[in-house]
């Protein structure tokens, strides 16, 4: 247990700046950073230390498709470098960071060549100098010239020997005689360190009927607690109206494929990280008539409980779409938080829940993006906090990154921590105040303090009596009351005060067991109003 009386805390930048400038405007609940005017095809990842985004995107130069690669570095945006250029149609990208924090890259096209006629294509690329290299998953010639032939999806993940992996699927007309046969299938690919990627693919699904073809999505995540690597790929598909899970099964040798839910639309697929010996899945995706659904599973994937569900397949001639959806595991609590698009017959929004226990599913803010109903969301989750940045596209403005934190995406942390070192309490250097797993109670409002609550962190006014305190479940206490979005913090009297690198006053705690703060408190990824 700490004791804390009379302190005043700093936080110091370490290799970011403290605070970003932000745009915000009535129809946003969060401020964004924009990446770049336009923008296509983009994925995005956080550093796994820091929290910066990098965005991998899509442009167009006069007839080809130009992969963009940029970082962001807490106060600007870096040179976008040219990491691909393809002559021919694009239909996917996918951005993960090594364990280093290194970029890696895999999209999918469709192209042509003298040599090989029409074809389709994964690629994977690794950043060089003064050229990225380009490696071949997979291609696969003879197919009919058509805009809507080839992979369409595509996911990339690392196995825990530091290989990539990816998961592709999509539909195509072969090449046959007397005409061109309908084919479509879901497939997965790990690159050895030594040889390179298979000749051929793992082959999870074929079909060659259209109306059973996989038709938005794929989604692979790697259990890194599998006991050899060809165990570690666990890959959400939809196929022929119906949502599937696919494992390895090292006694026949072959995939476990079983169907989860009616559903055709974008998916993705987390594994809980803090489940250490049997896998428990998290799975969103669209529903029938553009419906939401959130499941998950204890058992890895023999069976599933869905716990949110957003639309009504009967709700009237032209009810909302949900699509886009993205789902991240607060690295904290290890609940789930999701971000989707939200259409109606006149606004186009990105919506993002947290599940909060007891309490359910809650918001935990919108924007207003686009009037493109076919747009996709990309939600990452910051190392520390836990709390979501959001990839979209907004109308006038194009690719940008938006974020929940209301003192700016990039804050150093004062953080209170259990026996086990895991997050408790946090002071953020921007004036938010996040409370991981508990909830926050005011004493002068009403609130009533559990005296049998083990003690992790006390505040103590001079005559040693505790004005607020945080317990072994993560709920917080104080004996007054809270103030959000004080302009300039100033204290009469503190017990505990949190100052920025340049000597700013952001949060603190007096003597009455008052609390005054920047920005906002959020209990367990929800924005509270104080």
């Amino acid at each position: 247990m700490s004791r804390i009386k009379k302190i005043c805390v700093t936080l110091a930048p370490l290799i970011v700046a403290v605070c970003l400038a932000q745009n915000a405007s009535a129809d946003d609940l969060w401020p964004y950073i924009q990446v770049r005017d336009g923008g296509a095809f983009a994925d995005m990842a956080l550093d796994p230390t820091t929290g910066l985004p990098r965005v991998a995107s899509w442009t167009v130069d006069d007839l080809d498709w130009v992969l963009l690669y940029t970082e962001y570095n807490g106060t600007s945006w870096s040179v976008p470098v040219e990491v691909s250029r393809v002559a021919g149609l694009l239909h996917d990208t996918s951005l993960a960071l090594t364990s280093s924090g290194d970029p890696r890259i895999a999209y999918c096209y469709t192209g042509a060549t003298l040599q090989t006629g029409y074809y389709t294509a994964v690629r994977y690329v690794i950043p060089g100098s003064p050229y990225w290299t380009q490696e071949t998953v997979y291609q696969l010639n003879g197919i009919q010239e058509r805009t809507l032939d080839g992979f369409h999806h595509v996911s990339l993940a690392f196995a825990k020997n530091g290989q990539p992996a990816v998961a592709f699927s999509g539909d195509w007309l072969k090449e046959a005689e007397p005409e061109y046969e309908p084919q479509g299938g879901v497939y997965y690919s790990l690159r050895d360190a030594t040889s390179g990627w298979p000749a051929t693919p793992d082959e999870i699904y074929f079909s060659d009927e259209w109306e059973t073809h996989s038709q938005w999505g794929v989604s692979l995540a790697m259990d890194k607690n599998a006991s050899t690597v060809e165990e570690e790929p666990r890959i959400a598909y939809d196929a022929g109206a119906q949502v599937y899970y696919a494992k390895w099964d090292s006694g026949s040798n072959d995939w476990d494929r079983d169907p989860v839910a009616t559903g055709v639309g974008r998916l993705q697929l987390r594994l809980d990280p803090f489940s250490t010996s049997t896998v428990k899945p998290r799975l969103v995706h669209v529903g029938p008539s553009h419906t939401l659904k959130y499941r998950e599973s204890a058992n890895d994937g023999v069976s599933w409980t869905a716990t949110l569900e957003l639309g009504n397949e009967n709700d009237g001639d032209d009810p909302p779409r949900y699509g886009g959806p993205t789902l991240a595991i607060d690295p904290n609590t290890g609940r789930p938080k999701i971000a989707y698009v939200y259409t109606t017959a006149s606004e186009t929004e990105v919506h993002a829940k947290c599940y909060g226990g007891a309490s359910g599913w809650q918001d935990a803010g919108s924007g207003a993006v686009s009037d493109r109903s076919d747009q996709r969301s990309r939600m990452h989750l910051d190392p520390v906090s836990g709390m979501p940045s959001v990839l979209a596209i907004r109308d006038g403005v194009g690719l940008i990154v938006a974020y929940q934190l209301s003192g700016g995406m990039i804050q150093n942390w004062y953080r209170i921590t259990d026996n086990s070192g895991a997050n408790l309490l946090l002071f953020g250097s921007g004036g938010d105040v996040v409370i991981t797993t508990g909830d926050l109670t005011e004493t002068a409002t009403g609130g009533q303090l559990d005296a049998t609550a083990a003690k992790e962190f006390i505040v103590q006014d001079s005559a040693l009596d505790e004005v607020a305190r945080i317990d072994d479940s993560g709920d917080m206490w104080i004996k007054g009351e809270v103030t959000d979005e004080v302009s300039s913090p100033s204290p009469s009297d503190p017990a505990l005060i949190i100052k920025d690198s340049s000597g700013d006053i952001q949060s603190f705690i007096d003597e009455n067991g008052d609390m005054e703060l920047r920005g906002f408190v959020y209990e367990k990824g929800v924005q509270k109003d104080y």
